[in-house]
C-alpha cells in the first residue's frame, strides 16, 4: 500500500519537463514586457529631449534582453 501511494504522488520526468517549460515561457513573456516598458520609457525621454541620441543608443544596447532583427541589421 505504501509503495502504491508513493508511486501515485511521485513526479514524473515528463511532468517536470512540462512544468519547467511552462515556467520558462512565463519568464520569457515577463522579460519581454519589461523590455518593452524600458524601451517605451527611453523613447519618451528621447522625444522630450531629456536624453541625447548617444544616450538612447547606449541605454537600448545595455538594457536589451532579446535582440530584434531590425537592430541586428542596423
Amino acid at each position: 500500500k505504501r509503495l502504491t501511494r508513493v508511486e501515485a504522488t511521485m513526479v514524473t520526468k515528463s511532468y517536470l519537463d512540462d512544468k519547467l517549460a511552462d515556467l520558462k515561457g512565463d519568464l520569457i513573456e515577463k522579460m519581454k514586457k519589461q523590455e518593452s516598458k524600458i524601451n517605451t520609457l527611453i523613447d519618451l525621454l528621447a522625444r522630450r529631449s531629456i536624453l541625447k541620441k548617444e544616450d538612447v543608443a547606449l541605454f537600448k544596447k545595455e538594457f536589451q534582453i532579446f535582440p530584434s532583427l531590425r537592430e541586428v541589421g542596423a
